[in-house]
C-alpha cells in the first residue's frame, strides 16, 4: 500500500515538474554598460542607447503585445551596433560594449505608442559631446 502510494506521489510530481516552464518573458526594459570609464566611452554609451531605443522603436511599435515576447526573443542580436554584444537577460535588452567594465544606463521602453512615460531622457550637457 504504502509503495503505490509512494510510486503515485513521485509519477504526479514528476509530471507536475515536467508541464512548468522557465520562460522568460520580456519586461519592457534595458541595460547599456561602456566598455570603461572614459570620455569617448561613455559617449558611445549614450549613442548606442539610443541606437537601441530605435531598433526597438523599428521593430516592436504598432505590433499587437502579445508578439512583443517573440520579436524581442528572435531579433535580440540586431540591438547591438559594431563592438557589442545584445543579451535577453531577466526579461530585459542587456547590451555590452566591449570589455563593459564601465558606468551602467538602464530605462523602461513602451509598451505600446501611447504610452506617456519618457523614455529619452535628455540632458542639456550632453548636447555639447553627441554630434
Amino acid at each position: 500500500m504504502i509503495k503505490k502510494i509512494l510510486s503515485s506521489a513521485f509519477l504526479l510530481s514528476s509530471l507536475l515538474l515536467g508541464f512548468t516552464s522557465n520562460k522568460q518573458e520580456f519586461n519592457y526594459s534595458y541595460e547599456v554598460y561602456a566598455s570603461s570609464n572614459s570620455l569617448g566611452d561613455l559617449i558611445k554609451l549614450y549613442t548606442y542607447k539610443e541606437y537601441l531605443i530605435d531598433k526597438y522603436n523599428e521593430l516592436v511599435n504598432y505590433l499587437d503585445p502579445e508578439l512583443h515576447d517573440e520579436v524581442i526573443k528572435e531579433n535580440i542580436n540586431e540591438f547591438a551596433k559594431t563592438g557589442s554584444k545584445a543579451t535577453l537577460e531577466n526579461g530585459k535588452i542587456v547590451v555590452r560594449i566591449g570589455e563593459a567594465k564601465g558606468k551602467k544606463i538602464s530605462g523602461n521602453l513602451k509598451k505600446d505608442p501611447c504610452d506617456v512615460e519618457p523614455v529619452r531622457v535628455k540632458f542639456f550637457f550632453s548636447d555639447f559631446f553627441v554630434r
